[in-house]
């Protein structure tokens, strides 16, 4: 699909909403679009972490968190 044709469906379907906090929503999807993201320092720290407790090793898998978590639930 080009470019145009997106453009056209996206506009579309813009019409028909008449739901205002979805209108907002989409207005600071496309506003954010253009914005430059600023990390707080202490974000980074964390994240640097995370991504060496990644390399390590250091990680419980998605499908053991959601066992646990279901078996949490049914207790």
């Amino acid at each position: 699909m080009s470019t145009t044709e997106l453009k056209n469906l996206v506009l579309e379907k813009v019409q028909g909403i008449d739901k205002e906090y979805l209108l907002e929503d989409l207005l600071h999807l496309i506003e954010f679009d253009s914005e430059t993201i600023s990390v707080p320092e202490e974000h980074k720290k964390g994240l640097g972490q995370g991504l060496e407790d990644i390399t390590k090793g250091n990680v419980i898998l998605g499908d053991k968190v959601e066992a646990d978590f279901e078996k949490w639930l049914n207790e």
